[in-house]
């Protein structure tokens, strides 16, 4: 399926707001008010993260706005403005998962929150995946948080079923053509990503360095219920394993997580308030029989 890359002439932005923002950290950027909406300038953004964007309209995806060029050139993007994202010091500065995990204002995320987030999180990833997309490279750093609100991003190795647009080669977009070789596999990471950041949220640690054992005899100090970690446990060794074929999808983990007669009567409300919240988000991007499936099953 061809997917023409629309390209805009951005000319009301004020030149002052072309002016990029250097830190320790890499590239700041500007949010400004264009026609009385919120948006975040993204001058650095490369090629292949506008191309999977422009195909990803869903809620909790940082949403691509419009598409810059300069002298006939891909010349960067502007992004909606999401509230993690405030200003100090005339710079923009976005607050992401890892640092409610381990910046100075990290919080102690409740059980609860941590479900409702994980719900918002894997429902984007299915959507992608629906999309003939794998992102690639899903770790706490590239989800935005804001209360309740997720949003994922960075989506700069993402690979994609998309046509390049003209002018560009498939390997500067991500694109794979027709062949679906390797896109199960692309798709098994993501959903191991997704458990390892889920597991990295209960115990605030890099999952890299433990062993199974390590990680079983952690999870038991931070979640006091030994069903309940029976579960997580469970679910992670299925993670680990080696052959991706055997990872369990994203859907399976929150069902597991959220269906089972042996969580505890608290986490068992929790789950029912998560469900309420859920009802709530309107979908109305994807009609596909399978993302309706989907969303029926998280709700």
């Amino acid at each position: 399926m061809k997917n023409d890359l629309v390209v805009y002439d951005v000319l009301d932005i004020p030149r002052t707001y072309l002016e990029i923002e250097v830190s320790s950290s890499g590239k700041m950027w500007k949010k400004f008010e264009l026609n009385g909406r919120f948006m975040v300038l993204r001058p650095d953004m490369k090629i292949k993260e506008a191309v999977a964007l422009c195909r990803l309209q869903h809620e909790n995806v940082l949403q691509l706005v419009d598409v810059m060029r300069k002298d006939g050139s891909f010349h960067g993007c502007l992004m909606e403005y999401f509230p993690s994202q405030t200003l100090e010091k005339g710079k923009l500065v976005t607050f992401k998962l890892v640092n409610i995990l381990y910046g100075e204002d990290q919080e102690n995320i409740s059980f609860g929150k941590l479900l409702r987030l994980t719900v918002e999180v894997s429902s984007a990833i299915f959507f992608i995946h629906e999309k003939k997309l794998s992102h690639r490279n899903i770790h706490p750093n590239s989800i935005l948080c804001a209360g309740e609100r997720i949003k994922i991003c960075d989506l700069f190795l993402s690979k994609s079923d998309a046509h390049p647009p003209d002018g560009y080669r498939p390997e500067e977009v991500g694109s794979f053509g027709s062949s679906s070789r390797f896109f199960s596999q692309w798709q098994a990471v993501d959903m191991y990503s997704f458990a390892v950041t889920f597991f990295e949220c209960i115990l605030r640690e890099k999952p890299a360095s433990f062993t199974r054992q390590i990680w079983r005899k952690k999870v038991r100090v931070v979640v006091n219920d030994l069903h309940h970690n029976d579960i997580l446990c469970h679910t992670f060794n299925r993670c680990l394993d080696i052959n991706a074929a055997s990872r369990p999808r994203i859907e399976k983990i929150v069902q597991v997580l959220r269906t089972s007669d042996e969580l505890s009567v608290e986490i068992k409300n929790e789950l029912k308030s998560m469900r309420k919240s859920s009802c709530a988000l309107e979908y109305s991007v994807d009609n596909s029989p399978t993302h309706k499936k989907w969303i029926q099953q998280v709700q």
